[in-house]
């Protein structure tokens, strides 16, 4: 058996990893140091991949929402929860289509008789859903974000973040130490 194509895919598999390691690890720095700066409580979940970074991101959001208008918001909640959504509607979606046999062994598409099940339109249609309002809901925090610290700027890195998703995350890096910690010591909004 010639295990080149096996080779490839692990030496693929590791640069893949490689490459991703280190964007993964600026944000988490970004957002650990923002997160401290704000007064975030549990800052340190933005270790944690998706769910962690999310609330982090929206616990931030909220706070210079609460501290420049007085007005609560709860992005803290809704990115991490949307985000839990659409992994789970991505993780039943594609189990559908495995239970359905959707792809041969030989790695053809083969399309069952009696048509595609619903539980693969309710797994679509709500990840689509959830998606939408994750992709909304995470660029208009992170509008909010830039806002307050780089005000004349905040529509121009929004956008550029929107063309461009990596450099949302980029420019959360490069304005890291702007926030000061002094400002935020109780600027936590509190629920009416």
């Amino acid at each position: 058996m010639d295990t080149t194509y096996l080779q490839f895919f692990l030496v693929f598999i590791c640069a893949l990893g490689g490459v991703r390691l280190i964007p993964y690890l600026v944000n988490t720095y970004a957002l650990l140091i923002i997160g401290r700066n704000s007064s975030v409580p549990y800052y340190g979940f933005a270790g944690f991949p998706g769910i962690g970074t999310f609330y982090v991101l929206g616990a931030t959001a909220d706070n210079y929402a609460a501290f420049s208008r007085n007005k609560a918001t709860h992005f803290n909640i809704l990115l991490p929860l949307t985000y839990l959504i659409v992994m789970v509607s991505t993780f039943f979606f594609m189990l559908t289509m495995l239970n359905m046999h959707v792809l041969s062994t030989d790695g053809h598409w083969i399309l069952p008789d009696k048509g595609m099940p619903m539980d693969f339109y309710v797994a679509l249609a709500v990840g689509v859903l959830f998606g939408l309002l994750f992709i909304v809901s995470m660029y208009y925090a992170m509008y909010k974000v830039f806002a307050y610290t780089v005000p004349g700027k905040a529509g121009l890195y929004a956008i550029l973040s929107i063309l461009f998703s990596f450099l949302g995350f980029v420019v959360l890096f490069a304005i890291r130490n702007k926030t000061d910690r002094n400002n935020f010591a109780n600027a936590r909004f509190t629920r009416r």
